[in-house]
């Protein structure tokens, strides 16, 4: 499970949403989970402000069960953070890396 959520300036829109697509992709290919479609929107305070790009992750549920017991793994905490570091990379136009 998984959506991105960007903010940032307006004008910067068309870079947001390839930042939350390759975050995305990144973290349903790590994981094996589908992905979700991403929410964009500039009605969050905490980072309109934001001078570069930004995204809130959403990683599961902890109401779901099932993704509440991958939440708590570390190895699936580990899938995770390799999914969004190669998202990150795609974004800035480095290689993905292999393990």
């Amino acid at each position: 499970m998984n959506r991105a959520v960007p903010c940032w300036s307006e004008c910067r829109l068309d870079l947001l949403r390839g930042l939350g697509k390759l975050l995305a992709a990144g973290q349903a290919k790590a994981t094996g989970q589908p992905g979700l479609s991403q929410i964009y929107t500039n009605e969050m305070s905490g980072i309109n402000w934001a001078q570069m790009p930004c995204a809130i992750i959403e990683m599961g549920y902890m109401s779901n069960p099932s993704e509440d017991r991958n939440l708590a793994n570390d190895k699936y905490q580990d899938k995770i953070a390799k999914g969004l570091s190669d998202g990150v990379d795609r974004y800035m136009g480095a290689p993905e890396k292999t393990k």
